[in-house]
């Protein structure tokens, strides 16, 4: 090889050699008093700066630092270093960091770096955060919202059921843990808090999934499954959760039935539906409407009436067991019927005006029978009182008594306390103002066809309505029944049907002052009356009875027969010797002891009736009684005062 030629090449190499070796070792120099490439310190690159310049960078960081914080409805602060008083000291100082690298090595640092982690000390004004926190407004008691519980809601009454109402999270902050994260994040250096993250809102303490809250929930779908349909007669009236839902007791830990909110319903619905002893918008035979009063007490109760109490009792635990049932309400007394809380008589029942002295038989609101009556001496101890009662039993062949009176009666119905009705032999005339001069002791006096055809009809319970009205003059009768004619005749056949359920209005003129003409025209229209004739006829049938049981009384046969007098309990009997036949009284030395005489079993039928009046037996003539005549007591105990 020609050594001329190496030569060059040589010197080209020492030169490029010493260059870089200057080179490296100049720079090398450099990087002794400063930082070398990538050198990171907690998390900042301070490449190139010498340790002067990287305090004064460190400190200007510091200095710059903020935090975010961050709550619910984008509500957001940021706090800075002066806000918060912030103070930062390190293990190290930069220069004592620059001493652990090696400038020469200040190559293999491009490579693989430096990344140094100093400890730090970094602290804050807690008194200067809770000033800086106080002006936030997001943060002021009276900006935020509490959180509330879930809770089992109002009854909703569309869905007829009750349902849980989820709790809400709310913007109430917990200002202690809310410092204590903020001063986490402030010696960790963390640029951001979030209130709702970090768990500094206040919770609600029940939430919708709470076991207990879930277990009502179920207890109280129980309840709602209570159905309760009392049955007043042949209508429902039904209670539901719509009304049981007002008796239950839901409170933060328990779900219950209350009594006594039980017991204020029963109060409130008898109130309601109790009829006994309110007034009844009336509507008599001849159209007048009157204000009637139910029977209320012992002997002469009439309508409905709950025992309170007891039915409170039942109503709570059908509600405890969550049945669905029908039935009566628990009754201290039933009805006879039910068409709403305002009418509880129905259709069907004996009306008696005590003022014209009629008795009439309706049935689905037509007059099916009418008879003359004599109610009781316009007296305050006598008077038949008014009112609607119901007949309390039935009984045949009965010996009423009072203080100074006994009488037998055929057919005796009772419907308030001692007063009833009865038929009355003794009579030989009704209606008319009898009973203003001679009138019963309070009892309906009757004919015996019409006590018959009376006893018949009606049963244990049947309405008897007793009233007293204005007297109308006949001019003011006569042109009431012609408007009512009148009114008749322009009803159109495609009304009948509705006419028929009407009630029948009476032309109340005393029979035996009616033209036959006229009477014939009320049969036609399917009022049982009877005529002139025919009641003449009956009046003097009944005074011959009368006085052919007189003539018999010393010396008929008498079978013995007995049964037991229901108004005074004790044994009645036939006897030849003191009675009638067919006419039971008490012997004078007899008494017993109606605990020992099974009623059932005695047969009223096997009373001896009373004998037939023979034809060729002269019918004497009815004489009327003088003014001052009191015939004798005729049927009754006197009415409970």
């Amino acid at each position: 090889m020609n050594s001329k030629k190496v030569k060059p090449a040589l010197i080209i190499v020492l030169v490029l050699i010493i260059l870089v070796t200057g080179g490296y070792l100049g720079a090398a120099y450099y990087y002794s008093g400063r930082f070398s490439p990538n050198t990171i310190i907690d998390g900042v690159d301070y490449s190139g700066m010498t340790p002067a310049m990287a305090d004064q960078y460190r400190y200007e960081n510091d200095s710059k630092y903020t935090l975010t914080i961050t709550g619910r409805d984008g509500a957001s602060a940021v706090l800075n270093s002066e806000d918060i008083g912030l103070t930062c000291s390190y293990s190290k100082s930069m220069n004592d960091v620059l001493k652990e690298e090696n400038p020469f090595a200040w190559g293999f640092a491009l490579i693989a770096g430096y990344d140094f982690k100093l400890e730090q000390t970094v602290s804050c004004d807690h008194a200067a955060i809770k000033k800086v926190l106080s002006d936030i407004d997001f943060l002021k008691a009276s900006n935020m919202k509490a959180p509330t519980d879930a809770f089992i809601g109002e009854y909703d009454s569309e869905k007829g059921e009750y349902s849980i109402v989820p709790e809400t999270e709310g913007t109430a902050v917990d200002m202690d843990s809310l410092l204590s994260s903020i001063n986490d994040a402030i010696v960790s250096k963390k640029v951001s808090v979030d209130i709702d993250k970090s768990g500094c809102y206040k919770e609600p303490s029940v939430r919708a999934d709470d076991a207990e809250l879930t277990d009502k929930l179920a207890l109280l779908n129980t309840y709602k499954d209570t159905i309760v349909n009392y049955q007043y007669g042949d209508k429902i009236i039904t209670v539901n959760f719509d009304d049981i839902h007002n008796m239950i007791d839901v409170k933060k830990n328990s779900v219950s039935v209350s009594a006594d909110k039980v017991a204020a319903f029963v109060d409130a619905f008898a109130d309601k539906y109790d009829t006994c002893g309110k007034e009844m918008e009336f509507t008599t035979v001849s159209g007048d409407k009157l204000l009637l009063k139910r029977g209320n007490s012992s002997g002469n109760i009439f309508g409905w009436k709950i025992d309170r109490e007891a039915e409170a009792r039942q109503l709570y635990e059908d509600i405890e067991k969550g049945v669905t049932t029908t039935r009566p309400p628990m009754l201290l007394h039933e009805g006879w019927t039910w068409i709403d809380e305002n009418n509880d008589i129905g259709d069907t029942y004996v009306e008696v005006n005590m003022t014209l002295q009629k008795v009439y038989l309706v049935k689905h609101n037509a007059v099916v029978y009418v008879t003359d009556c004599v109610t009781g001496r316009m007296t305050s101890d006598r008077m038949t009182p008014e009112g609607i009662y119901g007949v309390k039993y039935k009984a045949r062949n009965a010996t009423l008594r009072g203080p100074d009176y006994e009488s037998h009666v055929k057919f005796w119905m009772p419907f308030n306390k001692g007063v009833g009705l009865h038929d009355a032999l003794w009579r030989g005339r009704f209606g008319g103002t009898i009973y203003k001069r001679s009138g019963s002791h309070g009892c309906v006096n009757l004919p015996l066809k019409a006590a018959e055809k009376i006893y018949d009809t009606v049963e244990v319970g049947y309405p008897v309505i007793c009233y007293y009205v204005p007297e109308k003059t006949e001019e003011e009768i006569a042109a009431e029944n012609a408007a009512k004619e009148e009114s008749t005749s322009n009803v159109s056949a495609s009304a009948s049907e509705d006419t028929e359920k009407t009630k029948t209005v009476l032309d109340l003129t005393p029979v035996y002052k009616k033209p036959i003409e006229q009477l014939k025209a009320e049969e036609s229209k399917k009022y049982i009356v009877e005529d002139a004739e025919t009641w003449k006829a009956r009046k003097d049938a009944e005074v011959a009875a009368l006085s052919a049981n007189e003539a018999l009384s010393a010396n008929a046969a008498v079978s013995g027969n007995a049964y037991i007098d229901p108004v005074t309990g004790v044994m009645v009997t036939d006897n030849a010797e003191t009675g009638v036949a067919g006419v039971p009284v008490i012997p004078q030395d007899t008494a017993v002891d109606p605990a020992v005489v099974d009623p059932a079993a005695v047969d009223p039928a096997a009373v001896e009736p009373v004998p037939a009046v023979p034809e060729t037996q002269p019918v004497p003539e009815a004489q009327p009684a003088p003014e001052a005549y009191v015939p004798p007591a005729d049927q009754t105990q006197v009415p409970e005062q």
